[in-house]
């Protein structure tokens, strides 16, 4: 899965063709996990993102395939 952020607003990049700074995370449940424990959302993408924005886009990704 790709997630960008543009502005203060994080997405899931569903096809692949968003601009912004870009995270990839696999659809592992431990892998989701592991990436809010060790907060490399704030660390990868380089701002403060909420946690709740970050499972929206998750939850996006995930559904769109």
């Amino acid at each position: 899965m790709r997630f960008t952020v543009k502005g203060a607003e994080i997405s899931a990049d569903t096809d692949g063709r968003s601009p912004g700074r870009g995270y990839y995370l696999c659809r592992d449940e431990e892998c989701i996990k592991t990436s809010f424990r060790k907060k490399a959302w704030n660390r990868i993408l380089k701002c403060n993102v909420d946690n709740e924005m970050i499972q929206r886009a998750i939850d996006e990704a995930l559904a769109s395939n």
